[in-house]
């Protein structure tokens, strides 16, 4: 009996011996990451313009510059008083930029008439073409001539019926303005509405920044043939556009900074709205630029 007692007692303290036995806790969940939701909308549809095309009625829906995107890209510009049927013109190829065109002519009864012709068309007769003005939803954006007869100058002949992109002092539509993408969409034939216009070449980019030199040409188009007013240097950084150097116009106070937003209209730039940063010491450029509406020559 003793010999019984003895070995109760030493389980008893054995098991007093034992450490506390803790719960084993479950491990904390990890939360799975919600799905991202899928949009089930279409993207919102570019909305199609309505698109009219009527014989010109007026000496004023002629006047102005036309861009013709074939060799290499003309421009051309068609001046006159604001009700004279006497007209000059002019015809520049861009991409090396000299003149190939320029003379007098009259409109009348929705016809433009070459008379005169100072370069490749110098020996050839008179020729009439219908001028007929395109819009889109009201506002100007082109022209198309078509032979009326006959003409002997076989470079006007070779753009009968081609569609002229428009630039002029007619109003532009209503876009959305957002900073460039790039510098390479500052790039290109840009029209101020005081007659300049501002041809800004490809210097250097950074496809990495979008960051871009420029060199620069200012021509005055509203006399034929056009003035070049001057030349300079610029650069594109992080959505401002800097004058750096300059010759001609605004020498000697060269340098000023431009803040620049792109309007945009059925995904297409189609202007420039420059705003200038701090002043600018030129006072020609300021008027020509600051806060007006360029409108994009080169579609």
């Amino acid at each position: 009996m003793k010999k019984q007692t003895l070995s109760v007692i030493m389980i008893v303290l054995l098991a007093a011996c034992q450490p506390a036995i803790t719960p084993t806790e479950p491990p904390t969940a990890i939360p799975h990451p919600l799905p991202t939701p899928v949009s089930t909308s279409a993207p919102t549809p570019v909305p199609t313009p309505v698109i009219t095309e009527t014989l010109a009625d007026s000496v004023r829906l002629v006047q102005g510059l036309w861009f013709n995107p074939s060799h290499g890209g003309l421009t051309m510009s068609i001046n006159g008083g604001s009700e004279s049927s006497s007209l000059t013109y002019s015809v520049y190829e861009m991409a090396g930029f000299y003149l190939v065109s320029q003379g007098t002519a009259k409109f009348e009864d929705g016809k433009f008439t070459y008379l005169t012709d100072d370069y490749h068309c110098i020996n050839s007769a008179e020729a009439a073409y219908e001028i007929y003005i395109i819009k889109e939803d009201g506002f100007i954006t082109g022209m198309r001539q078509q032979l009326d007869g006959s003409d002997a100058c076989a470079d006007r002949l070779d753009a009968n019926g081609f569609v002229y992109h428009y630039s002029g002092l007619a109003a532009l539509p209503a876009g959305i303005e957002r900073p460039p993408k790039t510098g390479g969409e500052v790039f290109g034939l840009w029209y101020s509405e005081t007659g300049l216009l501002l041809d800004y070449h490809l210097g250097r980019i950074d496809v990495k920044t979008g960051n871009a030199d420029i060199a620069f040409t200012l021509h005055w188009t509203r006399a034929d043939p056009w003035m070049q007013m001057g030349t300079g240097t610029a650069k594109y950084e992080n959505g401002k556009f800097s004058f750096l150097t300059g010759e001609g116009a605004c020498e000697g106070n060269a340098e000023a900074t431009y803040e620049i937003s792109l309007i945009v209209r059925n995904d297409k730039v189609i202007g420039m709205h420059p705003q200038v940063v701090g002043d600018d010491p030129c006072a020609d450029r300021k008027d020509a630029l600051n806060n007006r509406i360029i409108r994009r020559v080169n579609p």
